[in-house]
């Protein structure tokens, strides 16, 4: 999930930052919670929702 999230936060900086940057704040905004997103993604993980933990949950026992 970290992994995706840090590819998510660089598409959505180049979409702000290069796209739509000169289009006003209302253009940045939709990049900008999704960069949001991908950046609690990067900090927290997927948590009990991620494959990792589906997969992993058996073995743990």
């Amino acid at each position: 999930m970290r992994l995706f999230s840090f590819l998510i936060v660089c598409t959505m900086l180049v979409a702000i930052f290069v796209q739509q940057i000169n289009n006003g704040l209302w253009a940045v905004l939709p990049g900008a919670g999704f960069l949001w997103v991908g950046l609690y993604g990067m900090a927290i993980g997927s948590g009990r929702f991620g494959l990792d933990y589906l997969l992993m949950r058996g073995r743990a026992r």
